[in-house]
């Protein structure tokens, strides 16, 4: 019975603000998928969870009782309307929610928009899941661990392996700008501006000071999440990677944070490299590890400590040979000029 869960894996939550009949506003959060003859909703307010699966026998039914300036109207070309009252709040939709307290738990959503200059009223009868379900039915544990928590985890290390890369980028371009300026640094005619080199130490701090400022009304940090993260698409990219049969057990991203970035490959997007595995969130081997080269996705070996040091030697020497050509080119150029006076 429960198609939701799959055609709604990739869909993003869309916050709403629905008034109650008690004059109160309920606050949740919405995903829908529509084809051309039916349509799957689920609605959560992260404590609980209501759906509705609604094909073409039942929507012609709801089309009859809720719109029956309509009940004529092929099903297929009104759904495009019914679908634009969940894909966003409209400030031109009237919403109205009734929620029945009663065993089955129904959330209805009244919405009341225009096709045209006929006004059009859709009610969504949304059933509410419960937590005594017998599968292969679904609880509102499944639904928010598969919707909700896991992606959520999944943003979290998505976002740290990209703070880490740009964190990694930063640096590296730092010390090539720095090499930059000793190395033609006599050219310069004016005081050169410079901005403070990066320090991920200060930067954490400085981000940590600022989150603790920071106002977080407790109401407002799932909406303020979810909008974020769809601007982004990662939660799209979560889910649709969490959906992958390739994945099952593990989430991977490829490299070492606390290697050095190529950043100098084609511009078909960088590599972000870095390997968590769920190992992370449990007891088991917590160490972070490379992955096998692929065509696909290059990988960066990790170096042995003699290996670093013999590159941090190799890139002194190549800055001191850099010092003595520019200093060599000094000296010539100062040389011209005396010529020049004597002349």
């Amino acid at each position: 019975m429960f198609t939701t869960e799959s055609v709604l894996a990739t869909v993003p939550w869309v916050p709403f603000s629905l008034p109650t009949s008690e004059g109160t506003v309920l606050s949740v959060f919405v995903k829908a998928h529509f084809t051309d003859a039916s349509y799957s909703v689920l609605i959560t307010d992260l404590k609980r969870v209501w759906q509705e699966d609604a094909g073409k026998d039942l929507l012609d039914r709801k089309l009859k009782t809720y719109a029956k300036s309509f009940s004529d109207t092929p099903v297929a070309k009104m759904l495009p309307f019914i679908e634009g009252f969940v894909k966003a709040q409209k400030a031109n939709v009237k919403y109205m929610s009734f929620f029945e307290p009663d065993e089955a738990g129904e959330l209805k959503i009244h919405a009341t928009g225009s096709v045209g200059s006929v006004n059009f009223r859709w009610v969504f009868e949304c059933v509410q899941i419960h937590s005594e379900a017998l599968p292969p039915l679904p609880t509102p544990g499944d639904i928010l661990h598969t919707h909700v928590n896991l992606p959520l985890l999944t943003i979290a290390i998505e976002q740290n392996r990209r703070i880490k890369f740009l964190e990694a980028m930063i640096e590296r371009k730092d010390r090539e700008l720095q090499e930059c300026h000793e190395t033609l640094g006599f050219h310069t005619k004016f005081t050169r501006k410079r901005s403070e080199v990066f320090s991920r130490q200060t930067f954490t701090k400085t981000a940590d000071e600022e989150f603790k400022s920071m106002k977080l009304p407790p109401s407002e940090i799932p909406k303020s999440f979810f909008g974020k993260m769809n601007e982004d698409h990662l939660y799209e990219l979560a889910m649709g990677k969490l959906s992958s049969p390739d994945t099952e057990d593990q989430i991977r991203v490829q490299g070492d944070p606390d290697q050095p970035v190529d950043t100098s490959s084609p511009a078909t997007g960088p590599t972000l490299p870095m390997v968590f595995t769920t190992d992370m969130f449990g007891p088991g081997d917590s160490q972070m590890h490379a992955e096998p080269p692929t065509a696909a996705i290059p990988v960066i070996p990790e170096l042995s400590e003699a290996e670093k040091e013999e590159q941090r030697a190799a890139e002194a020497e190549q800055q001191r040979i850099r010092m003595e050509e520019a200093a060599k080119h000094r000296a010539a150029q100062l040389e011209k000029k005396k010529k020049r006076k004597i002349f």
